[in-house]
């Protein structure tokens, strides 16, 4: 299927910022819901302080997994969809491909002739 490019990747742009302001409202969510669920349950086995402690614990794993995981992942993601998709420079590259196998013939031509 043939990629149709309908603008010079602003739609492209907004959905990777609203993509990246989800991660954060789903962050927000996260610690939403540790805190019920230490409020709820944990409370009467763990002291505030260690809710407290684990609930940053919890946060840095979070962070740490996005960045070192999931953002990278994104990212190499986007840019095979951009080779596959009808990249310029993979047109370029096969342009240069055919101009080589063109020349490579015409010497080995040469060569036997």
């Amino acid at each position: 299927m043939k990629q149709i490019h309908v603008d010079n990747g602003q739609i492209g742009g907004v959905i990777q910022v609203v993509i990246q302001s989800m991660f954060l409202c789903n962050f927000i969510t996260f610690v939403n819901t540790t805190l019920t669920v230490y409020n709820q349950f944990l409370k009467n086995y763990i002291s505030l302080y260690t809710g407290i402690l684990l609930i940053c614990f919890a946060s840095a794993l979070w962070w740490g997994v996005y960045d070192i995981v999931t953002f990278p992942s994104m990212l190499q993601y986007g840019n095979r969809q951009a080779w596959v998709h009808e990249s310029p420079i993979k047109k370029e590259f096969e342009r240069l491909n055919q101009k080589i196998d063109k020349l490579n013939t015409e010497i080995q031509n040469y060569q036997e002739g």
